[in-house]
Order: C-alpha cells, then sequence, then structure tokens
C-alpha cells in the first residue's frame, strides 16, 4: 500500500499535470504510464546489457537498437531514446527527443499484428511544454520503482485517482473486493483467464498477482508454463481505446510481457472466441442498454435483451470452457426481476450449469460514484446441470465506512467470507461443510435448488432469510430489517449528493438544450394480434408504466387486446392526461402491450437515457409547460398538440450525470419502498402478538 511520503511524491506528480493544463484524468494517466513505461524499458536494456557484460555473450534481447532512428527531423542515435540518456538533456532538447523519437518507438514495438501494437498505434505525446515534462520526469525519478511490488502498488494508487476524478465513468472496481473474488476462484497456472470489460486491468493485474504468490517457482522454473504465463494467460477486452492502452502497459509494467489486451466490444460480432477460457473474473457495465443490430446474434439466441448485464452474464456462459468457473459483480436486479430474459437467464445458470454462490454486497461499494445495490455470482459451466445448494452470503461491512467518504474501518466481513469459502468440502458432499446446519437467521446458510426454482429462481438473499421476531421466533419475511432500511435511506443520499457535487463541478458549461423532437421519434408499433403471452401494462400519474396483473386487483384491461400496442424496453409511452405527468419509459420487460389509445415513441439513446428522459418530462417544469399549452375546453379531454410536445426543450448533462441521477432517483424510491416494507412488517409483528 501507498502510504506517507510515498504517497506525496505520487500526488505531486499529478498535481503538476493538472497545473500545467492537463486536467482530463485518462489523459493524466495515459501519460504518465507512457513516460513509466519508457523508463521500464531502459531498466530490461541495462539488465540485458550488464548480463551480456559478465557472460561475454552478445545481448539476447536489445530493446533499443544500433544505429539511428531517422523518424524525427534530426536523426539521433537509438540510445538518445532511453530514459537514462533523454532525462540528462535541456528541457526543450528532451521534449524534442520523447515527442518526435521516442513517441514513434513506442508505436512500432510490439510484433506485427500483436495486441500491443494494436493498442499503441494511437499512442500521443500530449504533454503541451519542455518544462512541464522537465518538472514530471524530475519528480518521477524521486519515486522507487525498482521493486516490483512498490512498482505495482504505485502504479494501483496512480489508476485511484480515475475513480476520484469521478469523470467519463471510469470507476474502477474497489481493490480489496477484485482481490475476495481472486482468492475465491483460486486461479492455477494452467487457466486461461479473461475480463470482457477489463478497464484498466485491475482483475488481470490481480490473478497475475495470485499466480506469483502461490505458483511463482512452479511457473518460473518450467519454460512452458513461463511462456503460457507470459503470453495466453490473460486476456482482456475494452471498447474504450484509452483503457486498453493503459491496460496493456499495466500488465507490462505488473511483469506480464506479451498479454492480450484488444480495444474492441466485446458483445458485438466478433466477441472473444468462445469456449476458450477457464475462468472469467469481471465487474461489466450495467447502467446502459444496447440496440439489437449492434450485438452479436449467438449472445441474443442465448438471451433476446438490451440490457448490457445480462449480455455480458450470457457471453461468460459462452467464454468458458465446460468446468470453467467465473466470478461476476451483477445489480441487485438480476437476483429477482421477474421479466423474462433476467428469469431465463438465472434459469439457465442454474439448471444448465452449476451456481455455487450468491454475494451479497453493501450498498456503499460503489460509493461515491453509485448508489447501485450489488452482488457477487459464482458459477461453473456444465453444460449439464449440477445446481444442489446455494450458498447465500449477506455482506455487511467490507472495511471501509459506506458513507462517500469510504474511510477504513475495524468492521469486516471479507476475512470471514473468505475463510467459510475456503472450508468448503473440495468435490465432496456439502453436507460435511459447517454451513449446511446454519440457520436462515444467519449471515450466511445453503439454499437447495428445490427451493429456488419454487420461488421462480429468485436468487436475493431476503427470499430465503429468516427474521427473528421479539418473542425469539424465527419468522421467514422479505420485508427489510431496520439495518437495511438505514442502508437504503444512505444509499438514496449518498446518491443524490454526488450527482449533486458533479453537477456543480461540471457548471453549466457542460449541460445542453435538446428539442424533444431530436431526442425521440414516432415508432411504428406492431399490434398484439394473437399474442396472449405478453404482460399488459397501464400508465398511472405516480408511477408511470405499471404491469396490471401485479398493480391491480381486476382486470383493467380489455378482453380483446388484438388491438393493444407492442411496446419495446425503453421506448416512451405517453398517456392522457399529459398535464398529470401520465407519461413513461417502458423499463419493465423487453416486450409488452399496451392500450391502442397511448403514444409510442422510439427515444434516441444515442443522446439521452431513457429514463432520464422521463424524468425531465415528469419534471414540474415539463408539467406547468403542458397545461400551459393544452388546447380544448373541457378539463380531462384537453389536449396538447404533438408540435408542441415535440417543441419542449430537455436540458442534458453529459452521459454519465444522466445516469448518476437516474441511480439516484432509483435509490430514493428504494428508500420509500423500505420505509413501506418496514412499516407493514412491524404492524404485523405487533398484531401477532
Amino acid at each position: 500500500m501507498v502510504t506517507g511520503e510515498l504517497r506525496s511524491k505520487v500526488d505531486r506528480v499529478w498535481d503538476a499535470f493538472w497545473s500545467g493544463g492537463i486536467a482530463n484524468p485518462v489523459e493524466v494517466i495515459e501519460q504518465i504510464t507512457y513516460l513509466l513505461f519508457i523508463r521500464r524499458l531502459d531498466e530490461i536494456h541495462t539488465r540485458e546489457e550488464r548480463k551480456a557484460n559478465r557472460t561475454g555473450k552478445p545481448m539476447e534481447r536489445r530493446v533499443f537498437p544500433e544505429g539511428l532512428d531517422d523518424t524525427g527531423r534530426m536523426p539521433r542515435p537509438y540510445d538518445d531514446l532511453r530514459w537514462s540518456a533523454f532525462t540528462n538533456r535541456s528541457p526543450q532538447e528532451m521534449f524534442e527527443i520523447v515527442g518526435e523519437h521516442v513517441f514513434p518507438f513506442l508505436r512500432r514495438m510490439g510484433g506485427e499484428g500483436s495486441s500491443y501494437a494494436r493498442n499503441m498505434k494511437d499512442a500521443r505525446f500530449t504533454i503541451p511544454t519542455p518544462a512541464l515534462l522537465a518538472k514530471v520526469v524530475d519528480l518521477l525519478a524521486e519515486i522507487p520503482m525498482e521493486d516490483r511490488d512498490t512498482k505495482g502498488d504505485i502504479y494501483e494508487y496512480m489508476l485511484a485517482k480515475l475513480s476520484q476524478s469521478g469523470q467519463n465513468g471510469q470507476f474502477r472496481t474497489s481493490r480489496h473486493i477484485i482481490k475476495l473474488m481472486v482468492d475465491m476462484t483460486a486461479p492455477t497456472p494452467s487457466d486461461r483467464i479473461i475480463d470482457p470489460a477489463a478497464g484498466t486491468a485491475g482483475f488481470l493485474v490481480m490473478a497475475e498477482e495470485y499466480l506469483r504468490e502461490h505458483y511463482e517457482d512452479e511457473i518460473f522454473s518450467d519454460a512452458a508454463k513461463r511462456d503460457f504465463f507470459n503470453t495466453k494467460a490473460f486476456t482482456g477486452y475494452d471498447s474504450d481505446a484509452a483503457m486498453a492502452r493503459i491496460a496493456s502497459m499495466n500488465m507490462l509494467l505488473h511483469g506480464v510481457e506479451e498479454p492480450i489486451i484488444e480495444r474492441a466490444d466485446s458483445l458485438a460480432e466478433g466477441h472473444p472466441a468462445t469456449e476458450d477460457y477457464t475462468l472469467v473474473l469481471a465487474n461489466p457495465p450495467f447502467a446502459g442498454s444496447l440496440d439489437y443490430e449492434t450485438t452479436a446474434k449467438d449472445l441474443l439466441q442465448v438471451v433476446k435483451t438490451k440490457k448490457t448485464e445480462l449480455l455480458f452474464l450470457a457471453l461468460m456462459v459462452k467464454l468458458l470452457k465446460n468446468g470453467g468457473r467465473a466470478a461476476v459483480i451483477v445489480p441487485e436486479g438480476v437476483l429477482h426481476n421477474q421479466d423474462r430474459a433476467t428469469n431465463e437467464l438465472r434459469r439457465m445458470i442454474i439448471e444448465d450449469h452449476r451456481l455455487l454462490a450468491v454475494v451479497k454486497l453493501p450498498g456503499g461499494v460503489f460509493r461515491p460514484y453509485a448508489g447501485v445495490s450489488t452482488a457477487i455470482l459464482f458459477f461453473q459451466k456444465t453444460s449439464s446441470g449440477g445446481t444442489d445448494f446455494v450458498w447465500m452470503y449477506d455482506v455487511r461491512a467490507d472495511g471501509f465506512s459506506l458513507d462517500d467518504k469510504r474511510s477504513p474501518i475495524d468492521s469486516d466481513d471479507l476475512p470471514d467470507l473468505r475463510g467459510r469459502w475456503l472450508r468448503r468440502p473440495a468435490g465432496g458432499s456439502l453436507t460435511a461443510w459447517s454451513e449446511f446446519t446454519n440457520p436462515r437467521t444467519a449471515q450466511s446458510f445453503l439454499v437447495p435448488i428445490e427451493e429456488i426454482v419454487q420461488k421462480n429462481y429468485d436468487l436475493s438473499f431476503n427470499a430465503y432469510r429468516d427474521v427473528v421476531s421479539p418473542d425469539g421466533r424465527a419468522n421467514r419475511s422479505e420485508s427489510l430489517s431496520a439495518a437495511a432500511l438505514e442502508t437504503s435511506l444512505s444509499d438514496a443520499f449518498t446518491s443524490l449528493r454526488a450527482v449533486q457535487a458533479h453537477i456543480e463541478a461540471l457548471g453549466s458549461r457542460a449541460t445542453t438544450s435538446w428539442r424533444l423532437s431530436e431526442l425521440i421519434d414516432a415508432a411504428k408499433s406492431a399490434r398484439a394480434g394473437d399474442r396472449t403471452d405478453l404482460p399488459i401494462l397501464s400508465m398511472t400519474m405516480e408511477h408511470g408504466l405499471v404491469d396490471q396483473s401485479k398493480k391491480f386487483r381486476k382486470r383493467v384491461a380489455s378482453e380483446d387486446t388484438s388491438a393493444y400496442k407492442i411496446v419495446q424496453r425503453d421506448q416512451l409511452v405517453v398517456g392522457f392526461p399529459i398535464d398529470e405527468g401520465v407519461l413513461g419509459v417502458q423499463s419493465l420487460y423487453d416486450d409488452a402491450i399496451v392500450s391502442p389509445a397511448y403514444g409510442v415513441w422510439d427515444v434516441r439513446s444515442d443522446r439521452v437515457v431513457p429514463e432520464y428522459l422521463e424524468l425531465m418530462l415528469r419534471a414540474p417544469e415539463a408539467i406547468e409547460y403542458y397545461k400551459a399549452k393544452l388546447r380544448g375546453s373541457t378539463a380531462r379531454r384537453r389536449s396538447l398538440p404533438r408540435n408542441v410536445f415535440l417543441a419542449f426543450e430537455v436540458l442534458l448533462p453529459p452521459r454519465d450525470v444522466q445516469t448518476r441521477a437516474v441511480d439516484a432517483v432509483r435509490a430514493a424510491r428504494g428508500a420509500e419502498a423500505a420505509v413501506h416494507d418496514l412499516r407493514t412488517f412491524l404492524t404485523d409483528m405487533l398484531r401477532s402478538r
């Protein structure tokens, strides 16, 4: 861990970039990474020189060739490109060497067609002045990078600043959560490990560190195993070019010579090869949705959905060989949502493969940047079933406060979680595991597959736990406890504060105004016809679109629904009276049907997050606009002309702010529901006394 004086030195490097005019945190990390990488190349070359001098043999691996590099305005010896050489030149000459020679050299490195070469072809030197380069070089020279562990810790600390910046959506998974997942999956030297949403390669780096800690002698004393470790053991995909470059260099800085790091969309056609891997470790993005046209057809055959979290899960199953295992972070909705796609994916993992464990994480794990509740799924691909019992563990504390500051605290369930899991019988009957006899009031327990199937594949912890009533009896309840209510309320306030702080930091310069006509298009909705399998949705003033079967005691739809409109996920549905906010985005199912009297619109999701648009169209300012523009004399029959509706102006902040606003509202609604559930639970308990 980076602490004290070393932390201050790293912070000074970061501050130098900011004061020098580079404020984008991804760009800062990229430029620092390039310089550290150049320094590392010089160290490797120096080590080879010393080996050649010691043995009297020619250098086996020359990083910097002999002769002249003629890519700049003036040819220079390749030795001038070395860190130890150019850092002793004047700022102006150093600036020229790095910009005109070193960076072109970096882009040419790597074998033709290698992932490194593909990632680095767009590497650019963006430090604006010789003075800033000289200052950064001097500051980096004060930071010790000789020890591999220290070097890795320093780089991880700098990467953490991507999260602290809260920009560009680059939020890293906390290192201690990654370590938990790696420890519980226990990589081996023969594993081919992949992260299909790699970011800066945090999961791959942690897996590499685990292998060095547990198998270093075995790996590095065997040439074939060492070659496998350096070439095929680690694969990462990320759609962001900057992240792919950083991930490539991160792995190299941690001692993996030729990892496979590709810039590509894992969910698109041409995604990573299937059944090539034995371990998947990932925290895939789950805030967005995709168009069917851009998504790989073989994934849509597994689960027809636009939800990225479900598509990534389908991809992970396909990536694994039989016997391979996965640890993946998912939003809590994946555990219990009853829409067709989510339910089918849970059924597939449980019935067709082997679900091992569900670890419920506390709501503050990703604070202050996201308030969504999450869990970790651990499963094994078998293609023949095998789920007998699913272990469930409720993490209530992870060693850090669950507020915005995430300060270290004494309370930490992760060592207990790790210890219980590692005592699990290897290949034997789970009846020999001490967890087998745990009561449902405990923090962890086993649930038989028969019970899970009976509950329609619900995997939420609260669906199976017992709570203890005041008379000491254990009662099964799906209501929230007071502690969970407190977490839910805290989630809501944290999310709202994060959105407010981020908007204030961005200022008005980042917000643009769009006419509604630029954000939606009239949908060509198909009619339901003889389809009776689709859920029927109704519009409400308070909750927008709701499932009739769950909201109302009796049927309110017509018996004949053949003329009803099919509405797809993320489409906007507009009802009446619009001045009372009767509209909403369909976020419940992939396909459902609504009254033919409703208007259905396609949302241009490349411009606006659909659920954010709903928030804006139901906001008080929007309601006042509708009221002022209504036409007609009879109150309940007044209407809003289409062209007037489409002329409404919507303020759009950057997309990550839109997503955060939606998360904050979800958290607030969750807290509201928690209050209702707790009130009902307490009332029922008091009546039973």
